[in-house]
Parts: structure tokens; C-alpha cells; sequence
């Protein structure tokens, strides 16, 4: 990655404070570089870049969920449609509905049992990373705390750090030690790993079949 690319990523977990959580204005200045980082390249290297490193935090927890609830299967096979449109083989069409009703299906699976809220969140990261690649990134998400903010416009690392965790950070739950190393693997490696538009998506994801844990989640544990 270029040296800004890098500042920005050490800045970021500089910032990181008592529950591994990076602060806003640090994710923001993330965000920022990657866009003036990737301009050069090409109009639209920035939405491929943020597209494969989101997909890449959902794959990596995958695994979690697809151990606890049936439908883990479903978000990996949202992955692979996501990965599918990345590279033009299917219309952003066929994401956009996929997405939405994962969305709701995992909600009410968190909602059904009590068990399964926090756990859900590995789930959550799988619809997040496909809700970037059908709208891109906001940065104005980024304006306000997650707990303002409808859970359906959160990144898909912070739900990935969140299920790594196992808690909310702003409720001071779950392995703050958890989250940190997973803030420093998405950012330091898989970050660098997607930088390379020579990657493709299923490169920098790494899904295998169901439930054979192939996701990148043994690099931050």
C-alpha cells in the first residue's frame, strides 16, 4: 500500500481505546485515504478496493455463524453473489434482493432467540459486505456513533470485530483483546491484501465449501 495508505491504517489503530474499538474520525481518515489513494488508478478503484475488503471481514467470521445457524448458508452463497458481481457475471439486481431479505431473516433469527443476538452479527457482516458492493460506502455513515445509526449502515469490519468480540463495544461487551487484533488483521493484512487490483475478490475472500471454516478467521484469533 502507498505510505498514506499505511499512515492512515497506523493512525487508525492508534486510536484503538479500552474495547479495541477505533474511533470515528480515525475510520473517517481511513476511508478518506483510500479514496485519494485509488483515484489515480481509476475512477471506481476505490468502490473494488472497499467491495473486496469488505467481502474479506465478512468471510473471515462466516465460519461462527455457519456453525450456529442454518442460515449460514445463506450468507455464504450471498458472498459468492457478491463476488459474482464484482467481476460482472451477475446483474447488481440479483444482490440487491438477496441482501435485503438475508437482512431481515437474520434479524429475526437474533430477535427469536437471545442466544443468538451476538452471534448473529457474523451473519450481519456477510449482508453488510454485499450492501457495499450493490451501493458503495457512505462516508457519511460515518458522521454519527452506530448506536445513532441504523444497523443496516454499519461496516461490515464493525460487525466482523463485533461477532470476533462477542459483544458491543459501546456496552463495554464482550473481548476487547479480540477486537483489537482483529481491527489490526483487517487493516494491516487484508487491507494490503485487496490494495492489489490484480486480486481477484474470490482471491482476497478465500470461501470455500460450506461449513469447511476456510475463511480467513484463523489470522486474527
Amino acid at each position: 500500500m502507498p505510505e498514506e495508505m499505511q499512515a492512515a491504517v497506523e493512525q487508525l489503530l492508534s486510536t484503538l481505546d479500552t474495547q479495541g474499538q477505533p474511533t470515528l474520525p480515525s475510520r473517517t481518515a481511513l476511508h478518506l485515504a483510500i479514496e485519494r489513494c485509488s483515484a489515480p488508478l481509476h475512477p471506481r478503484a476505490a468502490y473494488f478496493r472497499r467491495a473486496k475488503w469488505g467481502l474479506g471481514c465478512a468471510a473471515a467470521v462466516l465460519p461462527d455463524w455457519e456453525r450456529r445457524h442454518p442460515s449460514g448458508a445463506a450468507c455464504r452463497q450471498l458472498l459468492l453473489h457478491a463476488q459474482a458481481a464484482l467481476r460482472g457475471a451477475e446483474p447488481l439486481s440479483v444482490l440487491n434482493d438477496a441482501h435485503e431479505a438475508l437482512f431481515a431473516d437474520l434479524l429475526d433469527a437474533g430477535n427469536a432467540d437471545p442466544a443468538l443476538q451476538v452471534a448473529s452479527l457474523a451473519g450481519l457482516a456477510s449482508y453488510a459486505a454485499a450492501r457495499w458492493v450493490v451501493f458503495d460506502f457512505d462516508i457519511q455513515t460515518l458522521a454519527l456513533p452506530a448506536p445513532e445509526l441504523d444497523p443496516a449502515e454499519w461496516e461490515p469490519a464493525l460487525f466482523a470485530s463485533m461477532a470476533c468480540a462477542g459483544g458491543l463495544p459501546w456496552a463495554a461487551a464482550g473481548d476487547a483483546a479480540g477486537r483489537r487484533r482483529f481491527w489490526t488483521w483487517c487493516t494491516r493484512e487484508l487491507l494490503a491484501q485487496v490494495w492489489n487490483p490484480q486480486v481477484s475478490a474470490e482471491e482476497a475472500v478465500g470461501l470455500g465449501a460450506a461449513g469447511s471454516g476456510t475463511g480467513l478467521q484463523p489470522v486474527y484469533r
